[in-house]
């Protein structure tokens, strides 16, 4: 069979006839799941690659066939810092060190202490659109796919690699200084003044937003933000303190030893206290021959005690 130039279809009016559509006139989903944003960005061939607009999470909508989509992560997202062993984003927190206290003569002790930061993107999608361009696309922070392995909340819970990347980089830096500024500020009983952790996250929190302005060169743009945050509200972060430790561990085990000394201490004053009352002026005595069969109790043996005659004992009337 011979084909002639006169017999040939233009391409496109084929594939017109056919039902086809050309790329760049035919419209594709975008299906962002709740725990993700989705970038519209240009194609290049039929459009610039710069990114278009911001679709929300669990919009679902069509965009140009020229046009492509990349799902970044929305919603509470977390940095947890951790002891070596445990699952979290960073497992070597640095070291800090406390204020000291001069009346009672003591250095400032240096600890390391464990945080969980609750955060999330800005909502703005003007800030979204500069953090894809100037952070984002550094770190490959999104997925070309939404993901649908289900369709529950728990998707909130995971994360591209090049995101979580990019969060433990720019979070490790921001946190160690924000924590570092606030350690500075608490005395040497820190690590065990569990009182005060509540307003040491306050502290860290507060600091959180320059600290990653700073981190991630941001200029003047929070491209992160706390739980709660709108498209007009960049809520405060929030910073929970799990656990703070002296770098020193013979620190820990002083503090244990004379913990350990005043409550026997303590015992022992309760106890004499008791027996006055019980014994009059005979308590040492009696005292004394219940700690001796208390002893032989904690010794596991079988001890025979003489305490005299029945002339000698002394009775209380």
């Amino acid at each position: 069979m011979r084909f002639t130039r006169r017999g040939l279809i233009p391409l496109a009016a084929g594939l017109t006839a056919l039902g086809l559509s050309l790329s760049g006139c035919a419209n594709k989903p975008v299906i962002p799941q709740p725990g993700e944003y989705g970038v519209v960005v240009g194609g290049g061939s039929s459009s610039n690659q710069n990114v278009h607009y911001i679709v929300n999470p669990g919009v679902h909508i069509k965009v140009s066939n020229g046009d492509r989509v990349i799902y970044v992560v929305a919603g509470v997202r977390n940095f947890k810092e951790v002891k070596p062993g445990q699952a979290g984003d960073d497992d070597s927190p640095t070291p800090a060190y406390t204020a000291g206290d001069s009346k009672q003569g003591i250095k400032p002790i240096q600890v390391v202490s464990y945080e969980h930061v609750s955060f999330m993107l800005n909502p703005d999608h003007a800030i979204i659109k500069q953090f894809y361009n100037e952070l984002c696309t550094k770190y490959g922070c999104g997925a070309l796919n939404p993901d649908t392995s289900n369709n529950s909340n728990t998707l909130q819970l995971s994360s591209p690699p090049g995101w979580l990347a990019m969060v433990h980089e720019n979070f490790k830096i921001a946190v160690s200084n924000a924590v570092r500024d606030a350690v500075a500020q608490e005395g040497p009983d820190l690590w065990h003044n569990t009182a005060v952790w509540s307003k040491l996250g306050d502290k860290v929190a507060e600091a959180l937003p320059k600290e990653l302005r700073l981190a991630t060169g941001s200029g003047t743009l929070n491209y992160f933000c706390g739980p709660q945050s709108t498209a007009t509200k960049c809520a405060p972060f929030t910073v929970l303190i799990d656990d703070v430790v002296p770098v020193d561990n013979a620190i820990a085990q002083q503090y244990s030893q004379q913990n350990e000394a005043d409550l026997q201490k303590s015992i022992a004053q309760n106890r004499q206290d008791v027996a006055k009352k019980l014994y009059g002026d005979q308590w040492g005595y009696w005292n004394g021959v219940f700690q001796a069969i208390q002893l032989c109790k904690q010794n596991g043996v079988q001890c025979n005690l003489n305490i005299g005659n029945a002339n000698t004992i002394p009775t209380s009337k």
